[in-house]
């Protein structure tokens, strides 16, 4: 823009300055016409003053012509140097000396004692004004000026009557003169229309010679901008010839390369670019050469002058002349080293991350935002059995356990609503081959730039071993490892729900210890394992003789308890005492051994023998001791009350 208004600038300067010129050029002209006119004023005013001498004329007609040719020279001279005739065009003048000049020629006229001598004199002095001032046509007019001044003197001669002549002889003289005067006036004319030719050719070829200087100054500020472009150009530009020679570099091309001007002019682009990179730009120079392509554009590698890389985009023209034939290259070098090691940082940044992800020992999932398996990695293909061709055709909820396959919708919603950045949850899967494993899922959603979602990065980690130590952890926690059967704590817990649950429903519970005899003897005989054995036995014949709703507990080595819920009354409770008691009446194999094993038994009731767990367990064992004390082998119900 700054350019294109100086260029205005320039145009509208110039038409400014060749107006002047041209303003000063015309008043150059009518000041060196004017100054032409004045020897002929001269000349009259000679001749008038010869004709006094003579005695042609009178003296005093003579002084007179010769003031009146002064005043009129002197307030023309005025008029052009001040500058007031600049808009009258060049007739003007011409017209105003004209007619002053015949007026005192008429003056002179009428003193004339020999009209020859007038005569010659009028025609020089036509011949003299036709040269140098009026073209053709302003003479007919002088013609006819002179004519009309001509009647005017016969008037004259007719009325006066002369004495100094023959009046015919003076009609005579004045008609020849008037037939001899458009002669010299055309004469004359010629002349001036010659001088008028060549002043308009030299017009003409001034002004030739000024768009020549003008076409020769725009070529030179034409390469002047293609100068300072090529040289302060933010990229490295280069002219080089057909056969890979630098011609002409710029500054940049020097300072990405690292050589000076002459040193890369004494150079080729072959001696300096990588040679893996060579055969590939060769390849295109001969394309570019031959016609197949106008330009072309790669990446290539230069050897600086320190001997480092430098990765360069290039382009590379080719500049022909009018019949077509190859002349130069022209190459735009433009630095791209930062840029490529940028993109080997992200390619090598993609190279890990895409290890990471293939290689990672816990499953990683991309699904969408309607649930379609994107992409997998090997470890998630592992634990679930099937491809990721095969995960990536349907939606996760094939390989989702059906009972917690939207388990976790309502976590999902918040992340997306961006309430949360990101959930854990644990749910089942359904490998391949129908079983099903625990899996922890850490869920996070990728978004774009104005934070609206995309998908979803599921990182699943197989827990299935660790649910089952926490299953077994929470086993032992509640259930004797030796019997399976309820230990203390979970007893007493189950202990707690039936009694609540029999408040609500006012029904009867009992609660039943049992205390196998002589346990010590068959340790101390038949050794521990023995021991261990007659336990679990023990627990097995239990368990099949009461409910599978009832509650069995081992609370101790040789120490059993039961809950048993929903009775109808006491009878109930000595039924299932008896039915225990008639378990053991089969001997027991111990390891080959055969021992017939007693046990005693005390039932406490609710709600007749206590309304909460330590009274009831404190019956039933009391109860229990009773039974041991009357002989073993029997059950004794409490008779405590409340």
């Amino acid at each position: 823009m700054r350019r294109a208004n100086r260029r205005i600038l320039r145009r509208v300067n110039s038409m400014n300055d060749a107006a002047s010129m041209e303003l000063q050029r015309k008043q150059d002209a009518r000041l060196r016409r004017f100054l032409l006119a004045l020897p002929v004023y001269c000349a009259m005013a000679l001749l008038l003053f010869l004709s006094s001498k003579n005695g042609l004329i009178v003296a005093t007609a003579a002084v007179h012509g010769i003031a009146a040719m002064a005043v009129v020279n002197i307030l023309l001279f005025l008029a052009l140097r001040s500058g007031l005739n600049l808009r009258a065009n060049d007739p003007s003048l011409t017209w105003l000396q004209m007619f002053c000049a015949s007026a005192i020629l008429l003056y002179v006229f009428y003193h004339f004692d020999r009209e020859r001598n007038f005569a010659l004199m009028m025609c020089l002095v036509v011949f003299l004004f036709g040269a140098f001032r009026f073209n053709i046509r302003q003479y007919l007019f002088v013609t006819m000026q002179f004519l009309a001044g001509l009647a005017l003197v016969i008037y004259l001669l007719i009325r006066f009557k002369p004495t100094t002549a023959d009046f015919n002889l003076l009609a005579l003289q004045w008609i020849a003169f008037a037939l001899v005067l458009p002669f010299f006036a055309f004469i004359g004319g010629n002349l001036t229309e010659m001088r008028q030719r060549l002043r308009r050719s030299n017009e003409e070829l001034n002004t030739a010679l000024a768009d020549v200087r003008d076409a020769a100054w725009a070529q030179r500020e034409s390469e002047a901008r293609f100068r300072n472009t090529f040289d302060f150009a933010a990229i490295g530009m280069a002219i080089v010839s057909l056969d890979g020679k630098w011609l002409q570099v710029n500054k940049a091309l020097c300072s990405l390369l690292g050589y000076t001007d002459a040193e890369l002019k004494a150079m080729t682009f072959q001696n300096i670019t990588h040679p893996n990179d060579l055969e590939a730009d060769l390849e295109q120079v001969q394309r570019i050469l031959r016609g197949d392509l106008r330009e072309y554009q790669m990446e290539k590698r230069y050897f600086r002058k320190d001997g480092c890389e430098v990765w360069a985009l290039l382009n590379v023209s080719l500049v022909r002349d009018p019949d077509g034939k190859p002349l130069q290259f022209i190459s735009q070098i433009h630095d791209i080293t930062a840029r490529k090691a940028a993109e080997n940082a992200l390619l090598d940044s993609e190279a890990r991350f895409r290890a990471t992800f293939d290689h990672a020992s816990i499953g990683i999932m991309h699904s969408s935002l309607d649930r379609r398996i994107l992409t997998v990695n090997r470890k998630f293909c592992e634990m679930v059995g099937y491809s990721a061709e095969e995960l990536q055709q349907g939606s996760v909820r094939r390989i989702h356990h059906p009972e917690d396959s939207d388990a976790d919708q309502p976590l999902e919603k918040q992340l997306l609503a961006g309430e949360i950045d990101y959930f854990t949850f644990e749910k089942r899967y359904i490998r391949k081959d129908a079983s099903v494993f625990w899996a922890n899922r850490a869920v996070s959603l990728v978004r774009d730039p104005n934070r609206n979602p995309l998908y979803f990065i599921r990182v699943i980690e197989d827990i299935s071993a660790r649910k089952e130590a926490e299953e077994k952890l929470l086993y032992l926690a509640n259930f004797d490892s030796l019997t399976n059967l309820p230990n203390r704590a979970m007893f007493h817990d189950r202990l707690t729900q039936a009694l609540a649950l029999a408040r609500r429903r006012r029904e009867n519970l009992a609660v039943m210890f049992l205390d196998i005899d002589k346990l010590k003897e068959i340790n101390d005989s038949l050794g521990h394992a023995a021991g261990d054995l007659l336990l679990k036995q023990v627990a097995m014949r239990l368990a099949s003789a009461v409910r599978a709703s009832d509650t069995i507990g081992r609370l101790s080595g040789d120490e059993f308890a039961f809950v048993l819920a929903g009775l109808r009354g006491t009878e109930d409770a000595s039924l299932v005492g008896r039915k225990v008691i008639e378990t053991f009446g089969t001997p027991f194999n111990l390891e080959g051994h055969e021992r017939v094993v007693t046990a005693s038994i005390g039932i406490g009731m609710y709600p007749q023998h206590g309304d909460d767990e330590a009274a009831l367990i404190k019956s039933a064992d009391a109860a229990m001791y009773i039974a041991k004390q009357s002989g073993r082998n029997q059950y004794h119900l409490s008779t405590g009350r409340r």
